[in-house]
């Protein structure tokens, strides 16, 4: 039933609300962007994801040097060229290479392409999931 509910774009389940706080917290990390999760769903959810096994990496990811995957983690957390340059103390021209080699790498066209292929990998911060906790 949760995972139905997900599908349909539910972004949280309380299974028991403690508090009115609770409540309101919940209603402000979903407002937020977030999801909330009682404890009880949360170790479900554990348990259903421990389970699966990891999907295969695709294969063009796998081509990636390991400063071009430390480059679009950084893409995908929304950084532009020359915030990453300075993270990574490096000429902004050589991070546009490197964007570059990525583009090819990953056979998208723009930044905003390569940043959902990133992002449906797992790369780059996802969306905050806060788990309400009981007294």
């Amino acid at each position: 039933m949760i995972v139905s509910a997900l599908r349909l774009g539910v972004n949280g389940y309380l299974a028991r609300i403690a508090s009115p706080e609770e409540l309101f917290q919940s209603l402000h990390i979903v407002a937020r962007g977030g999801a909330a999760f009682s404890p009880t769903i949360a170790a479900r959810f554990s348990r259903f994801f421990a389970t699966m096994q990891r999907l295969p990496e695709p294969p063009e990811f796998s081509q990636l040097t390991s400063r071009e995957t430390e480059i679009l983690e950084l893409l995908a957390d929304g950084m532009n060229n020359r915030q990453i340059a300075r993270r990574l103390f490096l000429a902004e021209k050589t991070v546009r290479n490197y964007v570059s080699r990525i583009f090819t790498k990953l056979e998208v066209h723009d930044r905003a392409a390569a940043v959902l292929r990133a992002r449906d990998a797992g790369f780059g911060d996802q969306p905050d999931t806060v788990l309400p906790q009981h007294a």
